[in-house]
């Protein structure tokens, strides 16, 4: 059973209780994870709703119910929304605490450590202490130094780097996806396959289906993950030079992770089964890049 084994100093158990707190992270990760997406698809519910409230003709009383929940919904995923981003930004500062734990032997404060265990939730802390992480979830064997921090950071953000740009792809699919659909529906009205009811219709559908995908921000999700790759490659490639060069200074690892931790801080999260669906071929691109 996992657990925290706190002290007030560094000393022979940084290890194993950084590795309690980065795999709590985890879990907080994907907890919110789960309620980010599952708020996006509420608002996709409440639009393709309104959608359909505008084009199909049912009574009043139907018409407001539908409304009203329409409405109801959109609070509920503006909630989630809210709680999701509490958690992310919970589960980055424990991620943060647990490399620098794990790397250069931070000790992790007893009160804080209370704090965030209390934050997870109970359902995340039963998980927690029922699956403990794995013990090659980093291939560096160096010792507690700058040199292990450095190689930490890097492993970290070659994944990041390469989820994103997986997500990427997978934004723009469905952006792709929803101006196909628009532009099919608009062509179907304009070169007269339908009836006359029925383009009104279809334009009508358009006109309200392109504010729910342009709220949605796919493009915005597209350019906002390749600025981010940007960024975490330049980190990469700054931490591949310090580790060859072989002069590594705690100050220039510690610049470089901070910088590693802006890109990531604001990230878009990724669900846990989006990650393991992309994890094995992510680890073997990582394996090829350090033999």
């Amino acid at each position: 059973m996992s657990s925290f084994q706190l002290t007030g100093r560094a000393d022979a158990g940084d290890r194993r209780r950084g590795e309690d707190l980065s795999q709590l992270s985890r879990l907080v990760f994907d907890a919110a994870a789960r309620k980010w997406y599952l708020a996006g698809s509420l608002e996709i519910l409440a639009g393709l709703l309104g959608l359909a409230l505008a084009l199909v003709v049912i009574p009043k009383d139907w018409a407001l119910l539908g409304a009203v929940g329409g409405l109801v919904i959109l609070i509920v995923a503006y909630g989630l929304r809210l709680l999701a981003e509490d958690q992310h930004e919970t589960a980055e500062t424990m991620r943060r605490q647990a490399v620098f734990t794990e790397g250069v032997g931070w000790p992790i404060d007893r009160i804080q450590a209370s704090q965030w265990l209390d934050k997870a939730g109970r359902r995340v802390r039963k998980q927690w202490r029922a699956t403990p992480r794995d013990d090659d979830y980093y291939t560096t064997e160096q010792d507690i130094s700058p040199l292990k921090l450095a190689e930490m950071t890097m492993e970290s953000a070659f994944y990041t780097r390469l989820l994103y740009s997986r997500l990427r792809v997978l934004a723009l699919c469905l952006l792709a996806l929803a101006v196909v659909m628009s532009l099919a529906a608009l062509l179907a009205a304009g070169f007269e396959f339908t009836s006359a009811v029925t383009d009104s219709q279809l334009v009508l559908a358009v006109s309200l289906l392109l504010p729910l995908v342009l709220s949605l921000d796919l493009l915005g999700w597209a350019l906002r993950l390749q600025r981010k790759m940007n960024g975490i490659f330049a980190v990469e490639e700054e931490l591949e030079r310090l580790t060859k060069d072989g002069h590594i200074s705690g100050t220039d690892v510690l610049r470089l992770v901070a910088e590693y931790n802006c890109e990531v801080a604001d990230g878009i999260p990724v669900l846990s089964w989006l990650f393991w669906r992309w994890h094995n071929d992510i680890r073997d691109q990582w394996q090829h890049h350090i033999e």
